[in-house]
């Protein structure tokens, strides 16, 4: 590639954008003190953005889709170890109950408070996502198959009449 202008870098992003899960906003309401309030959500389809990952040739490869168990031995016996999501106990429990040709996709999702985001005029905490499926170094890098925003926790503004009441901290944990 190329690149003469900033109008060339822009074009290219654009093009390049369409081809990722983009984001989706939607209102959702919740009931608080006898009202309903709404609050803009924007978030990616989970499942849209785990295909894009899945379909990366480049990244592909390096996805484990069979529990493990590791262990190692302490001199006595031997001591199973974690070291990945796939080697948990509940990953080997969840496959188990899976139909025998079917694997486990699994995500990690956080949200992050410390990190004040703006989209567009909207302000949001980021929800970001991770697929377990992946090794460390990859799902804690950065680029594809790294941490990847899908989402924004609603802000919901401090109100005088109901700070420090158990039911406001309540209805702001379910927004």
């Amino acid at each position: 590639f190329t690149f003469r202008t900033h109008k060339d870098i822009h074009n290219r992003w654009e093009t390049a954008s369409h081809r990722l899960t983009g984001f989706t906003q939607d209102m959702i309401s919740v009931p608080y003190d006898g009202t309903i309030r709404e609050f803009d959500l924007h978030y990616r389809n989970l499942w849209e953005w785990a295909t894009d990952l899945l379909r990366d040739p480049q990244l592909f490869p390096h996805m484990v889709f069979d529990a493990q168990h590791f262990s190692k031995f302490d001199g006595k016996t031997f001591v199973t170890f974690v070291d990945e999501p796939y080697t948990a106990e509940a990953f080997w429990n969840v496959q188990s109950q899976l139909p025998e040709d079917a694997k486990p996709l699994a995500f990690i999702l956080y949200a992050d408070k410390t990190k004040l985001s703006l989209f567009g005029t909207a302000r949001g905490y980021p929800v970001v996502a991770c697929l377990a499926n992946l090794p460390t170094d990859i799902r804690n890098g950065q680029g594809m198959g790294g941490g990847y925003v899908v989402g924004w926790l609603p802000i919901v503004k401090d109100e005088k009449d109901h700070a420090g009441k158990p039911s406001w901290v309540n209805f702001k944990n379910a927004v």
